[in-house]
């Protein structure tokens, strides 16, 4: 199905400007194709941790967060490590685990779905604790003085910090890598910037880790015009500035988004948990209303993640944030489901 509002994957709703576009084409003319591209990409790394205020500390350019999360995984499973991981969060890491056969202990959320250090299991030394925040589906982020005690508290864990919504909220902890060489923080552009299929990510975190991390990764894993985007666009100031109002539109569109829906929909009825993502999970305490809910998403061609099977996610529904069309057109699907005479029945 062709679906007019595709809300299910939290890409930014606003494609990159065709003049831009052209400026990056125009570069990767110029690259020849025939040739593998280079293996080092030292000159845009060292610009990411210019802009992130980590000099001295290493970054490293790859094909998008989720292979680096599937290589750390394989690599800390084969050498049988301790591997712990916030739960629920982002599904790749459950998937992934399960499909081969990695052994893992889950850092439950709470019943409020917020960070708990009271529930984290026992830390081994020499493990790796997987954290997500903002965390994806959830919304939520760990605080920064709990991450902190964590880091402190375990210097022989590795502590890998998922911040690929971190261009959303105003604090990204890059500080804490500059106090801590135990931490590996993972973002991406495809989440920062609406490029999801350019696939670009980046780790960044003590030059040690980060030696490791590069033996790793397979080479040659970035396109030419991907390389040409990574090295010609991102740090020019048309662009960063027309990003960054495109960013700010969005947690715009969030915040109204969740005020609309709070302000008319019973907490009897629905919940709205509060989101430093591009992204809104919605929990829905009546199945019947959760089923056609699904149905009247279907009905206006609105694709939204089903959550379901998530643990402690049951009839919860991922929104990503769209334009300001998209947005009206899940709050009249919601309102009509959400606000009928069934529901005040109840």
């Amino acid at each position: 199905m062709n679906y007019q509002h595709r809300l299910d994957k939290n890409e930014q709703p606003h494609d990159v400007p065709d003049w831009l576009k052209m400026q990056v084409l125009q570069k990767a003319m110029n690259m020849d194709w025939n040739r593998y591209p280079a293996l080092e990409f030292t000159d845009i790394e060292k610009k990411i941790a210019k802009g992130l205020g980590i000099n001295g500390h290493l970054v490293l350019l790859g094909s998008g967060s989720a292979t680096f999360i599937t290589t750390m995984l394989n690599f800390f499973g084969m050498q049988g490590k301790q591997i712990v991981i916030a739960q629920p969060s982002y599904s790749l890491f459950d998937y992934h685990c399960k499909t081969y056969g990695i052994d893992y202990t889950p850092w439950m959320l709470n019943t409020d779905l917020e960070y708990d250090e009271t529930l984290l299991p026992e830390l081994q030394e020499g493990s790796v604790l997987f954290v997500v925040s903002p965390n994806n589906p959830v919304g939520n982020t760990i605080p920064k003085a709990m991450l902190r005690r964590i880091l402190s508290n375990h210097p022989k864990t590795l502590i890998v910090l998922d911040a690929v919504y971190a261009a959303f909220q105003k604090d990204d902890f890059s500080d804490l890598m500059i106090q801590f060489n135990n931490l590996l923080v993972m973002r991406s552009f495809s989440k920062e910037l609406p490029v999801a299929g350019l696939r670009l990510g980046y780790v960044c975190g003590d030059e040690k880790i980060i030696e490791v991390v590069i033996k790793l990764m397979l080479p040659f894993s970035i396109n030419p015009l991907s390389l040409a985007f990574a090295r010609y666009m991102i740090f020019e100031p048309e662009f960063c500035n027309w990003a960054s109002e495109s960013r700010g539109q969005m947690v715009e569109e969030r915040e109204r988004l969740q005020t609309i829906l709070e302000q008319n929909l019973s907490p009897k009825v629905a919940r709205v948990y509060a989101s430093s993502g591009n992204f809104l999970l919605i929990k829905i305490y009546h199945d019947e209303m959760f089923t056609d809910m699904l149905q009247a998403f279907e009905e206006a061609s609105i694709k939204v993640l089903d959550t379901s099977t998530m643990p402690m996610l049951r009839n919860c529904i991922r929104v990503s944030i769209g334009n300001y069309h998209a947005n009206n057109a899940v709050i009249e699907c919601l309102m009509d489901v959400l606000m009928t005479d069934k529901v005040i029945a109840r």
